[in-house]
């Protein structure tokens, strides 16, 4: 039986990358190395997916006035409304905004207590105004751009003064309206890699270390969650992040080790699906652009994986896996997170962190490179190096079940960013549809 309280040897850290301790042959290559996991697409689904932005200001046409939702400290859901006529409550509005807040996964009970906020402007002018001041993206300094449910703002992230004036300066010259924009210093996003050891387990599930190969060492990171398709019941897969592989956005195929690659039997497989970059269109000039930072990898035969689960430890911010109850059970999938709704992860580094979400669908540029990530949600929660790739999910209740939201792929300014389930699922697409926990039906992707 594995101790999650032994140090693991045979690895040695040299700033991020791992140097080998002992030798260990290299896992068979794959069959057809560019051939893609049924699971995935070896093609990426073409459009944009439809994004929690897009879901408001859907709602936003229905319902004249709405500005979008969030939980408040109190844990209350909050719907902001715009106008002179403000209802008493979202049930005031009439069924088809009450319907749409259910669709996006919100319990009935927070529905039927929700609470009503008054506006400035509706989702559909915040969203015009974040359009509008799309190229500041390209500026130096920039970190994001997002509309802000709770502020009723749109709210745009620099690295310092120089920045924000630059951001003041190009909002004039494209006659953009200051006085619904704020302008906020925060740190740059990192994209982040490895740091610690952890140990050999099995079954592999979420949560757990992972170890790629870049050059002749290695790099770790967190697996996010296993796959399964009902068309193809013996391919088993799972997803991590695009960037913990040995190049983001195309595949070489990148090989898989847990919990590292200079142990023997710990190779588990193949990367199967990376989708890649692109320009043009709503992707800022001079940037390329995704949704998710996710690939999908191939299990190699045998290797022995629990699927709907994700690592439980013994008690926030520890790393050892509780003895008790050693994994969270996932029994629901959720496609966006909320303002203000807490989310739960287990990263390899950071262990099991939680947190309130800060701010949904952020238009994210990643430091030091072109990438702007589109759609990305921010958490207040601590994380590290090597939590890459990481589980975020909803508790639900006290209970042990979990509903899957989302990976975790970089953080800055104090909080952590996701790539929702709804973009994930999008960009990573296949001809044989994939599920995320037993009995659940393959969510259809939303049209455009």
């Amino acid at each position: 039986m594995w101790n999650p309280k032994v140090a693991l040897t045979g690895l040695t850290l040299a700033g991020v990358a791992l140097a080998a301790a002992c030798t260990d042959a290299s896992p068979t290559e794959p069959l057809d190395p560019g051939a893609g996991l049924p699971l995935f697409s070896s093609s990426p689904t073409r459009g944009a997916p439809h994004t929690l932005d897009d879901r408001f200001a859907q709602m936003a046409r229905e319902t004249p006035g709405f500005g979008g939702m969030y939980y408040d400290e109190a844990g209350t859901l909050t719907v902001v409304m715009a106008g002179d006529a403000l209802p008493i409550s979202p049930l005031a509005v009439g069924g088809t905004l009450q319907s749409r807040i259910s669709e996006l996964g919100v319990a009935d009970a927070d529905v039927q207590t929700a609470k009503m906020q008054p506006g400035q402007y509706d989702f559909l002018q915040l969203r015009a105004v974040q359009q509008g001041a799309r190229q500041v993206l390209g500026l130096a300094g920039v970190v994001f751009s997002d509309v802000d449910e709770a502020r009723n703002r749109v709210v745009i992230g620099v690295e310092n003064s120089t920045a924000a004036a630059a951001v003041e300066h190009a909002l004039q010259m494209l006659d953009v309206a200051s006085e619904a924009v704020i302008i906020e210093l925060t740190e740059p996003i990192e994209v982040e890699s490895n740091h610690t050891l952890r140990d050999r387990v099995r079954p592999v599930a979420g949560g757990l270390q992972i170890n790629f190969t870049r050059g002749a060492s290695g790099f770790l990171c967190t697996l996010g969650f296993n796959v399964r398709s009902p068309a193809a019941p013996n391919v088993h897969g799972f997803v991590t992040n695009s960037h913990c592989s040995d190049t983001r956005g195309e595949v070489l195929p990148t090989p898989y080790w847990q919990h590292s690659r200079f142990v023997e039997n710990t190779f588990i497989g193949w990367e199967a699906h990376d989708a890649p970059y692109w320009t043009g269109g709503v992707c800022p000039e001079g940037r390329r652009c995704r949704y998710s930072d996710a690939l999908g990898v191939r299990y190699e035969s045998g290797v022995d994986n629990a699927f709907g689960q994700i690592y439980r430890t013994v008690e926030l911010g520890s790393l050892e896996i509780d003895p008790m109850i050693p994994r969270w059970q996932i029994v629901a999938e959720l496609p966006f997170p909320v303002v203000g709704q807490v989310l739960h992860k287990t990263g390899r580094t950071s262990g099991w962190t939680m947190g309130a979400v800060t701010a949904t669908c952020v238009t994210s540029n990643v430091a030091a490179s072109d990438i702007t990530m589109l759609c990305q949600d921010r958490v207040a929660t601590a994380s590290a190096g090597g939590d890459s790739g990481a589980p975020y999910f909803v508790r639900i209740g006290e209970t042990n079940n979990v509903a899957l939201i989302g990976i975790h792929w970089g953080s800055g300014g104090g909080t952590t960013v996701l790539s929702a389930m709804a973009n994930i699922r999008v960009e990573n697409a296949g001809p044989a549809p994939w599920i995320t926990y037993p009995g659940q039906a393959p969510p259809a992707l939303a049209a455009r």
